[in-house]
């Protein structure tokens, strides 16, 4: 039987309640205050903190602070990506992001959905990745979630 965690990552309904995910998110949680708040300068301690965060984004992936997500681990970026100030990822689901990419201030990427079927847990979400090509760039105060 998979786990919570493995059937969010694998895009089937999974329920957010689930102890693991809340530790995970809580971990996300404490790195991203370090981050917007302690360390709200880009310092080496705060790329430090970025790479903790996003342990799947390349060389030079900048954030600038504030920064929001849900777990950061299902965020892969490429080589040399810019977050403007308050970009909003949702990453229950994997978001890959290619190299040389600007995301605009504002941005926000919706990977989750509530169920709309009365006969689903209300706790309950369903997960959609997002790619985005290489060399690309987002629109500033745009908002990306599922259709």
């Amino acid at each position: 039987m998979k786990t919570e965690k493995e059937k969010m990552i694998a895009g089937e309904y999974y329920l957010s309640s689930d102890p693991t995910l809340i530790k995970d998110r809580r971990r996300a949680k404490n790195i991203l205050h370090r981050l917007n708040v302690i360390e709200y300068r880009i310092t080496k301690k705060a790329r430090d903190l970025i790479r903790e965060l996003l342990p799947n984004a390349g060389k030079n992936c900048y954030i600038e602070p504030p920064f929001h997500c849900d777990y950061g681990y299902n965020i892969s970026c490429g080589d040399k990506v810019y977050f403007n100030t308050n970009c909003v990822l949702l990453d229950c689901a994997p978001i890959k992001i290619g190299s040389n990419v600007f995301v605009g201030p504002g941005v926000q990427i919706y990977t989750a959905t509530h169920p709309l079927e009365a006969t689903k847990d209300k706790h309950s979400k369903m997960p959609y990745p997002f790619p985005l090509a290489m060399t690309a760039g987002l629109a500033e105060t745009q908002s990306y979630y599922p259709e």
